[in-house]
């Protein structure tokens, strides 16, 4: 290869002129250098908002719901109860406990290839219902349930669309998994509707 005519990177760069600026600290000097300057910290600044606004987990999607109502608002600290079983045992995770409902949510599959692990997650939370529903029937002093969580109504609830072909298939794959003399599995179309059926069952005897 003819280095002669070899051309190095950058060939046309150029140093920019100083700008001067003032800062109490060095990383205060680091952010309004790349305020200015950068284009990649206005990426990753745009990046850090997206990440803010992600969708979140069902469980949250459908406590934020219930939190927007100022009648069930106080149901809010029911979600995401554990409940210890033992000293050499994680502890039970229900997604809501309340005094006369207990359930378990899964966002259903939009996607052919999820409906294995979908089946997966099913078949996982009814068997924790089953449990729950055990443990509540004889409670233990040691598991932790307030005095008032006594529920007699447990529930897989599933949010998804049975209008839609893949979800309709996921809907009764895990109705079909369902033991209907221990833990219903219920489908409902949208994290709202998911709310709303878990008001009306809590204070159903309330």
């Amino acid at each position: 290869e003819d280095v002669a005519n070899w051309v190095p990177p950058f060939e046309q760069a150029q140093i920019a002129d100083c700008t001067r600026f003032s800062a109490r600290t060095i990383a205060e000097a680091h952010t309004s250098i790349l305020n200015r300057t950068s284009t990649l910290h206005t990426l990753l600044a745009a990046y850090e908002i997206a990440q803010d606004v992600r969708p979140k987990g069902i469980v949250e999607r459908v406590k934020t719901a219930i939190a927007r109502d100022v009648n069930n608002k106080h149901m809010t600290k029911r979600f995401n109860r554990y409940l210890p079983l033992g000293d050499k045992a994680q502890p039970m995770k229900v997604d809501f406990l309340g005094q006369n409902f207990a359930c378990y949510f899964l966002q259903i599959t939009q996607s052919a290839r999820g409906l294995e692990s979908n089946a997966d997650r099913a078949f996982a939370r009814l068997y924790e219902l089953q449990a729950l529903r055990m443990f509540i029937k004889k409670p233990k002093k040691s598991l932790g349930l307030l005095d008032d969580e006594k529920p007699d109504t447990f529930e897989l609830m599933m949010v998804g669309d049975r209008n839609d072909s893949i979800q309709r298939r996921a809907i009764y794959q895990v109705e079909a998994l369902a033991d209907k003399k221990e833990v219903i599995a219920r489908a409902v179309p949208t994290v709202l509707a998911a709310a709303e059926h878990l008001a009306t069952k809590e204070r159903l005897a309330a």
